[in-house]
Formats: C-alpha cells, sequence, structure tokens
C-alpha cells in the first residue's frame, strides 16, 4: 500500500502544529467544508495533538520532509460509554503525490482495529464536498444523516452529512490482507494512546 519511497507516515509531534495549521487554515478561509471561522492558534493545536495522543492516534503524512496530510480521531460527544470516535482527515492543497489520503485513513482504521477502543467511525462531511463524500464511500462509510441548512457560513446555507463506518467490518478484511510492513508501526501498536 506504501507505493510513495518518500511518503513517511508517523505519530504526530507537536512541532508539527503549524504544519497541520498550515494544511487547515485554506479549509477555513476558503471552503465551507469545515465550519470554524478562526485558525486555531498553534497553541491549541498542540494541545489537540497531545489530547488527541492520549487516546487515540493521531498521524501525520511526510512526503520529502514536509507534512502534507494529517488524520486524527476525537471522541463522539463527550460521553464515557460510545465506543464512536470522530474521524477528522485533511490534506494539503498542493500535495504533490495522489494517495496521501488513502494512506492515513488505511493506517489509522488498521491502528484503530488494533487498539479495540472504538468500534465505529463517523464523519461529518459538509453535503457539497463531493471529493470527501467519494473518498469516505470508497473507504465503507455509508451516509446515515443528511440535515439540510445546518450551519451557515458566511453567506452559504450549509447542509451536513454524517457517515458512519463499523470497525467490525473491517476486522476480516485487516486478517487476510495485510498492508504494511508491521515492524515499522511496532511502537504505534504497542501503545495504548
Amino acid at each position: 500500500m506504501f507505493n510513495q519511497p518518500s511518503l513517511t507516515i508517523r505519530r504526530a509531534l507537536t512541532s508539527d502544529a503549524a504544519a497541520i495549521q498550515s494544511i487547515y487554515r485554506p479549509y477555513i478561509e476558503k471552503t465551507n467544508y469545515n465550519l470554524e471561522v478562526e485558525i486555531p492558534s498553534l497553541e491549541s493545536l498542540r494541545d489537540r495533538i497531545l489530547t488527541t495522543s492520549q487516546k487515540y492516534p493521531f498521524l501525520v503524512a511526510e512526503y520529502q520532509g514536509r507534512v502534507i496530510g494529517f488524520v486524527y480521531l476525537s471522541d463522539f460527544y463527550d460521553f464515557p460509554l460510545l465506543n464512536a470516535g470522530l474521524l477528522s482527515i485533511y490534506l494539503a492543497e498542493d500535495a504533490p503525490i495522489r494517495g496521501v489520503g488513502q494512506e492515513l485513513y488505511t493506517l489509522m482504521e488498521y491502528l484503530l482495529v488494533k487498539q479495540g477502543k472504538v468500534q465505529h467511525i463517523i464523519s461529518s462531511i459538509i453535503a457539497d464536498n463531493d471529493r470527501s463524500i467519494r473518498f469516505h464511500q470508497k473507504q465503507g462509510f455509508n451516509q446515515i444523516l443528511h440535515i439540510s441548512n445546518l450551519a451557515h457560513k458566511g453567506n452559504d446555507a450549509v447542509d451536513v452529512t454524517w457517515y458512519h463506518k463499523p470497525l467490525a467490518q473491517a476486522i476480516p478484511y485487516m486478517e487476510e490482507t495485510p498492508i504494511f510492513d508491521l515492524a515499522s508501526f511496532s511502537d504505534l501498536l504497542q501503545e495504548s494512546f
């Protein structure tokens, strides 16, 4: 699966906050695909990396020394009994290679299955973000909810869709199809996050 020899996927570090901010910025400033209106500060992104990494994987994709994408999981609501996580995945506008999102997502799913804390992945997608919807459908997500005019960003009314994937359906695939050199991810697999 890692067909790009210069692509490295690794755990996010607090020192990646500036790169993550630069990837995140255009989604907030130029699109309605992210409903935040303020660019998160470097401090808040460092906190997000640290807090998330205590419970779930927070991964970055690095190509030729530059972070070009990231993925992380956060709690789906703040109820301790829920076994679902909310997926966030972002790629640099000018990512120089294709397939980065696929690589990030596949490793994230693998780590979540191995971790065993989450049985459902939820993704909230702005309804006119066709590229993201196609990506999630390709990964086996199904739409579970569509709410029209749920938000307003700028002068636009925004419809939001929710997609879901049960991780139990990923387990047979993961057992049959080794896609990574697992030795290179041994530090991630041994941690409880």
